[in-house]
């Protein structure tokens, strides 16, 4: 009986671990404030991504080379749908 009892008590620290990271994450304590897309008033740092959104499109346009995916990652806040409304 004290074995159920010892895993009832880890279960619920568990849940209540849980919990306690849930309701973190639901508060607005975040680590970035993103803007939505939002442009800064300078692109800068990016003339390298810029160069290659923008050989993509050409070569795509000119037809020498067949469509590719292109894959924008990194941390939350850091630009990406800033450089992809650039890019439209």
């Amino acid at each position: 009986m004290a074995e159920a009892e010892d895993v009832g008590a880890e279960h619920r620290r568990h849940l209540d671990s849980l919990r306690r990271i849930l309701t973190f994450m639901a508060t607005e304590r975040r680590l970035f404030a993103p803007g939505d897309g939002a442009a800064p008033p300078e692109l800068a740092g990016r003339s390298a991504q810029q160069a290659v959104l923008s050989r993509c499109l050409a070569d795509l346009v000119g037809g020498s080379a067949p469509p590719h995916n292109v894959v924008l990652v990194g941390p939350r806040g850091n630009g990406k749908t800033v450089l992809l409304n650039w890019f439209k």
